[in-house]
């Protein structure tokens, strides 16, 4: 065997999904479902039993469903890497949203029939995933919350609590509730680094943007609501999601921040302190008038690439309509889309921007990046919004 194999768990209530799901997935000779479990409980015991690489998990199940289960490996500081099962609905990409912020790193519509239309997906997202290190889960999540389920009150919580684990869970559980994982107010020393990572020649900017896949929810869940409500510039976010993922997106970062979230609208000039996130399966874009007012260009993918919303596309069309005014952010997510595009804002004298590799949940997109010498500065996640802060002061 020239490989490693990836140890895989499905949790899933129902045995005929379960049974779909490895059928197309062992297709692929790297991968071996390991077991099944079919309710929240039952995978928490069979997490524990076989550590598996990753989990595949249905929302909606008896006892205890993928929330909760989520919730549960958070609260034990049991970290797995997780794929959600997720249905296209209202309610369903709500729940991935809160699923994504406790922890799962990625999520794949489930068919009401025919499994063998996501197989590839699936695939690739399981051996991609396989390889980032269950660290980047535990380091930018998002804070407890007071519709959480209180645990520790449950039979549930008193039956699984007991079983032994690896790690040190005792010493481990608290810190990790007592943490507030919302970024922190960056130090002074911290402030000078980034004080002198400022580009001489940069000039005044007229918007941000930000590329991100992978990791990105919880991502921006921890950043945009550490923005001011005076913030002077208009932030477009191109977020690797489906149709109606990133409404939820949109309305849950909003509900936590005091900038205006929401998913963009064709059409509509942008104003300062309000974030725009792209809508999925869409591309966005700006246009300039006549009177310098900037607005909002949103597509159908006519245009013949991968990802819609695709960042190449919101950072091409920054760059062709004013170049060297804008701030450009290259975040977490798997792959190379928009690293090539940073690159051209680079070399026009845009300020660019890309996440480190510690921060990242995954390195990928922001690695070509700085390979490719795409990017001014490198910074952590939550050094972005303090050292943008610190060039806005300057540049005034």
């Amino acid at each position: 065997m020239l490989y490693k194999q990836i140890n895989v768990l499905i949790i899933d209530d129902s045995k005929t999904i379960c049974n779909s799901i490895k059928h197309i997935i062992e297709q692929n000779e790297m991968i071996k479902v390991v077991d099944f479990a079919h309710d929240g409980k039952d995978g928490y015991k069979k997490i524990v039993e076989h550590k598996p690489d990753i989990i595949i998990l249905d929302i909606n199940m008896p006892v205890m469903d993928g929330l909760s289960l989520l919730q549960f490996l958070r609260r034990q500081d049991v970290w797995v890497k997780s794929i959600i099962l997720s249905s296209l609905t209202t309610s369903g990409s709500r729940t991935t949203i809160k699923a994504l912020n406790l922890g799962a790193l990625d999520f794949v519509h489930k068919p009401e029939t025919g499994f063998n239309s996501i197989a590839d997906e699936l695939i690739d997202k399981i051996i991609k995933l396989s390889t980032i290190n269950t660290s980047s889960i535990s380091k930018y999540i998002s804070p407890m919350t007071e519709d959480e389920i209180d645990f520790e009150k449950t039979a549930i919580y008193k039956d699984l609590a007991n079983i032994q684990k690896d790690n040190n869970k005792n010493e481990s559980k608290k810190s990790a509730l007592d943490r507030s994982l919302y970024a922190k107010p960056t130090n002074v020393s911290s402030i000078e680094y980034l004080k002198n990572k400022i580009p001489d020649d940069f000039i005044k900017p007229k918007l941000i943007v930000i590329g991100v896949s992978t990791g990105g929810p919880k991502a921006l869940h921890m950043i945009i609501p550490t923005i001011p409500k005076t913030f002077p510039l208009p932030i477009l976010i191109a977020q690797h999601m489906p149709e109606g993922f990133t409404l939820q997106l949109a309305s849950s970062i909003n509900n936590i921040s005091e900038v205006e979230v929401k998913e963009a609208v064709n059409g509509e000039i942008i104003k300062a302190g309000t974030v725009y996130i792209a809508p999925g399966r869409r591309q966005m874009g700006i246009e300039v008038s006549t009177l310098r007012d900037i607005s909002i260009n949103v597509t159908e993918n006519i245009h013949g690439l991968d990802q819609a919303p695709s960042i190449n596309y919101l950072f091409d069309s920054v760059e062709k309509n004013i170049a060297s005014s804008a701030i450009a952010v290259l975040m977490t997510g798997m792959g190379s889309d928009g690293a090539k595009s940073l690159l051209k804002l680079h070399q026009k004298h845009a300020l660019t921007i890309a996440q480190d590799k510690e921060s990242s949940t995954v390195f990928g997109m922001p690695r070509v990046a700085i390979e490719l010498g795409a990017a001014k500065v490198v910074l952590k996640l939550e050094d972005i919004i303090p050292f943008i802060q610190e060039v806005l002061k300057k540049v005034r």
